[in-house]
C-alpha cells in the first residue's frame, strides 16, 4: 500500500514534535549547505521506508516535512534524517494499533481530527499566502516611503522641559510649569541653540531629563520603535545638523538635534523590503478575513471571572 493515510499526517505533528527535538542539554549543529526535500534527491515516486504494508514515498516525506518549521526541516533533511524515519515509524505502528483498538472511531478523537485538518489547511494557505502577493518595483517603491523610518538608525541630543503632569521630576529650585511656561522655555532653548549655543553644555545645565541631561542630552544610537513615535518621526524627517521645534509629549517638550542619521538605499533594502511587504499583506489578508466572519464568544465562559454577568435571580 502507497498511500500515507490522511490519519497519520493528521496525528503526525505532536509526536514528531517531541521526538524529533535534540535531546535535553544538547546543542543541535545544522548542516552548513543547504539540504534539499527528498523528491529533489531522488525519484518523487521512489519509496524510502516501508513499515508494514505502508511505504511512504519522497513526495509523501515532503509532504510531512513541510508540515514543520524551517529549522526543523534543516533537521529532518539533515543530519536528523534516521531519526525523523525512526519517529515516523513509531508514529505509523502506534496508530495501527490504535486504528485496532477502534480509537479513531471514538467522538473525542473525531473532533481531535477535525481541528487538526482545520490547523494543517490554515498553515498551508498562510504559507502560500506570501508568494501570492504582487511585490514589483513600483508597489516596493511606494511601501519603502511610507515605511522609510523604519529602515534608519540616528544618533541625536535632545533637552527637555518638563511640564505639569509629567512623570520627570521637578528640579530643585524650580517650579512646576504649565503648558504655556514649558513651551515659551522650551521655544527659548532652541532659539539659544539655532544662536550657536553649546548643546551639550546647555542640556547639562537646563535639561529636566536627569538620564541624558548629565550625557550632554545624547539619545545614543537609535533604531526604528526605541524611542516615543513623534520624537522618531522628527528624527526620520530631519537632516544632520538640525534642530528641531519643540516637540510635545508626556514628558514634556523636547528639542532635539539629529547628529547623523543612517539610512540604506531602496536598491540595498529590496530583497528585505520584499519579504516584509509580502509578509505584512498576507497579515492584512488574514485579518480581513476574520474582520468580515461573524465570531460569537460566549461571554460566561470567556469574559474575566470578576466581569462575568451575574443572574439578577440568583442573588
Amino acid at each position: 500500500m502507497r498511500i500515507f493515510p490522511a490519519l497519520i499526517l493528521g496525528c503526525a505533528v505532536p509526536l514528531l514534535a517531541q521526538q524529533a527535538d535534540p535531546k535535553e542539554g544538547t546543542t543541535l549543529s545544522l548542516p552548513i549547505i543547504p539540504t534539499m526535500p527528498a523528491s529533489k534527491v531522488v525519484d518523487p515516486d521512489k519509496v524510502l521506508l516501508e513499515i508494514g504494508d505502508i511505504k511512504i514515498t519522497a513526495r509523501q516525506l515532503d509532504a510531512l516535512v513541510d508540515v514543520y518549521p524551517e529549522n526543523t526541516q534543516v533537521f529532518a533533511r539533515g543530519p536528523g534524517r534516521e531519526q525523523f524515519a525512526d519517529t515516523i515509524v513509531r508514529m505509523v505502528v502506534l496508530a495501527q494499533e490504535a486504528q485496532k483498538r477502534k480509537l479513531d472511531q471514538t467522538e473525542k478523537f473525531k473532533e481531535q481530527l477535525r481541528f487538526s485538518q482545520y490547523n494543517l489547511l490554515a498553515s498551508t494557505l498562510s504559507s502560500s499566502l506570501p508568494s501570492q502577493v504582487n511585490a514589483d518595483d513600483l508597489v516596493l517603491r511606494k511601501y519603502f516611503e511610507d515605511h522609510r523610518c523604519e529602515f534608519q538608525n540616528w544618533k541625536a541630543r535632545h533637552v527637555v522641559v518638563r511640564s505639569k503632569g509629567s512623570q520627570l521630576p521637578v528640579r530643585a529650585g524650580q517650579g512646576d510649569l504649565t503648558e504655556e511656561e514649558a513651551l515659551a522655555r522650551a521655544q527659548d532653548l532652541r532659539k539659544r541653540l539655532a544662536a550657536g549655543a553649546d548643546f551639550s553644555e546647555l542640556a547639562r545645565q537646563e535639561s529636566d531629563d536627569p538620564s541624558s541631561g548629565t550625557n550632554g542630552g545624547d539619545m545614543g544610537q537609535i533604531r526604528h520603535g526605541q524611542i516615543i513615535p513623534s520624537l522618531e518621526e522628527a528624527l526620520c524627517s530631519m537632516n544632520a545638523g538640525e534642530i528641531s521645534q519643540p516637540i510635545k509629549t508626556t514628558f514634556g517638550y523636547h528639542v532635539i538635534r539629529l547628529d547623523s542619521k543612517e539610512a540604506k538605499t531602496f536598491e540595498e533594502l529590496k530583497p528585505m523590503l520584499e519579504q516584509k511587504y509580502r509578509a505584512d499583506a498576507a497579515k492584512k489578508y488574514i485579518d480581513d478575513l476574520i474582520a468580515k466572519t461573524k465570531v460569537v464568544k460566549n461571554p460566561e465562559y470567556y469574559a474575566p471571572p470578576d466581569l462575568k454577568p451575574v443572574d439578577p435571580a440568583k442573588q
